[in-house]
């Protein structure tokens, strides 16, 4: 009898592989906090440096931690640690923006901080391929002009020191001179990762299926880590909450967190209109970087409607932080 629970238990364990994943640790790093005047939330006190702009276009992240936000307002860059405190202020030495131009510019770094891109788009352009002339700046870290050209644009930073262009699938190298070959997705030197219909798939070079994972519905592969663990937000089965799952090139789970809620909902209707766009790429967008730590930023702007006005009232700037605790154990 004991040994028919014990194979029982056994092939439950086969069958259901990532039950016992670790749990990943989750911060929120409050980034800045403001009030608004007559519902004018660019009305900040005098002793606030932010504005209500932080997205995935204006905030990078590099491997020691540090957390870069792009401040056209006051044309400079924020640096902060983890630990929110704000370390250094970069000046952006171009006097080619304009007045007034549009806040919605894009801002990569280079994993040891050392090497800065800003793309500045021309006021009312924010989302056309309309810059201002020598907008695109490389920088060094103290704000030195390295490099200047007028496009392109920048998205996200791979752990080989090439960086991507989602919309255009441009892929450019570590000076931001695009590179001849597009790019066609996360992989690593054993195969590409895709997605579809459900399913995440790692197929080798030849064509040849190597692995698949069964998620639920809609799930979005977000990135790679130096040490080729890849990075899926989505939910396995029906009515898992919206997390993040860590998986080796196996495609083993090996830890996972549920997505947190920012903010309190008061009624039903405001819980179940985040629920419903929760997953959606538009709401919410990772940051992987090649240590392992994840970052999410939030739309604010796409929260619902009654959730987003009392957050006009007054708030935080913030960002979440997964962390690998299985990466802690070993170190101890």
């Amino acid at each position: 009898m004991k040994l028919r629970s014990a194979l029982v238990i056994l092939i439950v364990l086969y069958m259901v592989p990532n039950i016992y994943a670790e749990e990943m640790k989750v911060s929120k790093i409050i980034l800045g906090r403001f009030k608004s005047e007559k519902n004018n939330v660019n009305i900040l006190p005098k002793s606030s440096p932010y504005w209500p702009r932080i997205d995935r276009h204006n905030l990078a992240v590099d491997d020691i931690g540090q957390i870069y936000i792009l401040n056209l307002a006051s044309r400079h860059i924020m640096v902060f640690n983890p630990e929110e405190k704000l370390l250094r202020e970069i000046q952006i030495p171009i006097d080619t923006i304009r007045k007034k131009t549009d806040s919605y510019g894009k801002l990569a770094v280079s994993g040891d901080g050392k090497q800065l891109y800003v793309n500045i788009p021309s006021q009312g352009k924010s989302y056309e391929p309309n810059y201002i002339v020598d907008s695109g700046l490389t920088l060094n870290n103290k704000g030195e002009i390295v490099k200047k050209e007028g496009f392109p644009e920048v998205d996200i930073r791979l752990c080989d020191g090439n960086y991507v262009f989602f919309q255009g699938s441009y892929l450019y190298d570590k000076n931001f001179n695009i590179l001849k070959q597009k790019f066609s997705g996360f992989g690593d030197k054993e195969g590409k990762y895709r997605s579809y219909k459900g399913l995440l798939t790692k197929t080798s070079s030849s064509g040849k299926k190597l692995w698949k994972k069964q998620f639920y519905g809609n799930f979005a592969i977000i990135g790679i880590d130096a040490s080729n663990y890849v990075y899926v937000e989505g939910g396995l089965k029906k009515g898992d909450p919206n997390s993040l799952y860590k998986l080796d090139s196996k495609g083993n789970i090996i830890e996972q967190a549920p997505i947190p809620n920012p903010f309190p909902f008061k009624t039903q209707a405001e819980k179940d209109e985040w629920e419903m766009h929760s997953s959606e790429e538009f709401f919410s967008f990772f940051k992987v970087a090649c240590n392992g730590d994840v970052y999410l930023i939030y739309q604010l702007g796409e929260l619902p409607e009654a959730t987003f006005k009392r957050w006009l009232n007054g708030g935080e700037y913030f960002i979440y932080k997964f962390e690998s605790v299985v990466k802690e154990k070993e170190s101890k």
